[in-house]
């Protein structure tokens, strides 16, 4: 994992800003995942929304799996450097 990734507790509750950082997308697509029950969420004593980070990680796996696959630029520059050599 590089760091400019964000590591997920899946045993901490998430604010909404919190998730729109780790899922790389806005505070109103949030609010529609926890509408849609895509993420599992709650309001406690009618306060701001929490995220599960369980709920958080599953919604965001595909895109870590994939991410993974994607080789990063210093990957690819080393496989030129090899493609080069004569």
């Amino acid at each position: 994992m590089t760091s400019n990734q964000t590591v997920v507790d899946p045993n901490r509750l998430y604010s909404i800003a919190e998730a729109t950082v780790v899922a790389g997308c806005s505070r109103e697509t949030i609010r529609l995942k926890i509408q849609n029950k895509k993420l599992i969420a709650a309001r406690i004593g009618g306060g701001p929304w929490r995220i599960t980070g369980e709920s958080l990680l599953n919604l965001i796996a595909p895109f870590l799996t994939i991410q993974s696959a994607v080789p990063t630029p210093r990957e690819l520059n080393r496989r030129a450097c090899n493609l080069l050599r004569p």
